[in-house]
């Protein structure tokens, strides 16, 4: 993979286009089509820290989750994530009432640390002895139970995790909150546990259990399951930092694809900020903490291959960062098994180990591609729209990344049928494609001409 040097560059498409401008060279086209609710997005560190994966990393320390555990950590470093999302499950945590056992999960931790990847703890879900029916996907019978086991969680951790997300995809209930949804027992426990957490570590930060986007038969609606909550809890944004959700594709077809039944990405996106507007909180962050597309081919709702898995994974997180989203979670980083006809098996960056036991030899389905997403990202701190500068139409894209020392990236690709753009040429320029491979740069002395298409190219200015 082509490294990527640290020197300083100013932003490559609003300084090089209008330096070629106004010299009377190269006249950009500025009559393309602006993306999506917002022009610009800035952050207050780096965006690259805002990378992440929603990840199942083993707790145990038998030879084969040792190995795993740290083949993953091991990954985490080389991909260049910025953060983890994990369950910090209290059945595993709290086997019994009142008896705490970390030793896993303080595994898990220490991997997060050695890695330098910050970790997004998942307060999930029920527990057993807390339950009359023993079911351990419901609430609890008693929510101080859950505000317990939380508040432990933090006090153990404190100074070590920050984040935490209270519950998961709750707004499922056949699979996550059974027997069916609830949203005014979740907006009860999430007051418990967000008070409890609080109350022992003040500088934590809470977010909303990420909601399942998609309408489907067994859920409702993300927005209108957080609509529901706030009707009974109308203080809804004093118990929460941080506003989560999963605007996961069904059909899985690309994040900017949109039809009557399915909203693009970036629509999603504006219309979750509208409603935590509605809430009370316009500022309020959001997160994406689970968004993926399987490569199940054969399932019910079929999947995508691996070069189109890694193409959506760069274009999904450069229009999340663009329409203001702090944090962009990959779900997830490695397969869990080969069934061709089922999708849960195969969201992974990584491929499934077909030889357990021993060493870790599972292979890179995209990884490569969230590898050079987060060297392109470096530590610039802004993304930037260019596609209506450069004449880009509704279906293709001009993302500038910028406001780092490193040098500004323009990332570029179509929706649409493949087609060649011109940009201005400036010395130094280089273009690579998602996976790090430097390729050729082709066109007249004051402009390039590149061919875009569905698969993201970066033209960087060194």
């Amino acid at each position: 993979m082509t490294r990527l040097p640290g020197s300083r560059s100013l932003p490559l498409a609003g300084a090089v286009l209008a330096t070629l401008a106004l010299a009377g060279c190269w006249q950009p086209p500025d009559d393309g089509v602006a993306k999506g609710c917002r022009a610009q997005f800035s952050v207050s560190g780096e965006l690259r820290a805002g990378l992440g994966l929603s990840s199942h990393i083993e707790w145990g320390d038998s030879r084969t989750e040792t190995a795993y555990r740290e083949f993953e950590q091991s990954r985490w470093s080389d991909l260049g994530v910025g953060t983890a999302r994990t369950d910090f499950s209290w059945r595993r945590v709290e086997p019994e009432r009142g008896v705490f056992d970390f030793t896993g999960l303080d595994r898990v931790v220490a991997a997060g640390e050695a890695s330098d990847t910050e970790l997004l703890a998942i307060l999930n879900y029920g527990n057993s002895w807390a339950h009359s029916d023993g079911e351990v996907a419901a609430p609890p019978d008693d929510l101080a139970d859950f505000g317990n086991y939380a508040a432990t969680v933090a006090e153990h951790y404190t100074g070590r995790v920050r984040h935490y997300e209270i519950w998961n995809e709750q707004n499922v209930g056949l699979t996550f909150w059974r027997p069916s949804e609830d949203p005014v027992r979740y907006g009860e426990l999430l007051v418990e546990a967000s008070a409890r957490v609080r109350e022992v570590d003040p500088q934590a930060l809470i977010s909303f259990g990420g909601v399942f986007g998609p309408r489907l038969l067994v859920n409702t609606e993300g927005e209108d399951y957080i609509r529901a909550v706030a009707e009974a809890l109308p203080e809804l944004a004093e118990h929460i930092d941080i506003m989560a959700f999963h605007p996961y594709r069904y059909p899985f077809n690309a994040p900017e694809s949109e039809s009557d039944d399915q909203d693009s990405l970036s629509t999603s996106i504006c219309s979750m900020r509208g409603l935590v507007a509605e809430l009370g909180a316009p500022d309020m962050p959001l997160w994406i903490t689970e968004l993926g597309w399987h490569t199940a081919l054969d399932s019910f709702s079929p999947g995508v291959d691996e070069s189109t898995q890694g193409a959506y994974l760069v274009r999904a997180a450069l229009i999340a960062f663009s329409q203001g989203v702090e944090r962009f979670y990959w779900y997830t980083f490695r397969d869990s098994g080969t069934a061709s006809d089922d999708q849960e098996q195969r969201f992974g960056l990584f491929g499934f180990d077909e030889i357990p036991g021993g060493e870790p030899e599972a292979v890179s389905k995209s990884g490569e591609e969230f590898a050079t997403l987060s060297s392109v990202l470096a530590d610039h701190d802004t993304i930037s729209d260019r596609s209506q500068e450069l004449g880009l139409d509704a279906h293709s894209w001009a993302l500038e990344l910028h406001g780092g020392s490193s040098p500004a990236a323009l990332a570029l690709w179509t929706g649409g049928e493949a087609q060649s753009i011109e940009v201005g040429r400036s010395a130094g320029n280089t273009l690579l494609d998602t996976a790090g491979t430097e390729l050729t740069l082709g066109g007249g002395p004051l402009s390039w001409q590149i061919e875009i298409s569905g698969r993201p190219v970066y033209l960087l200015q060194r």
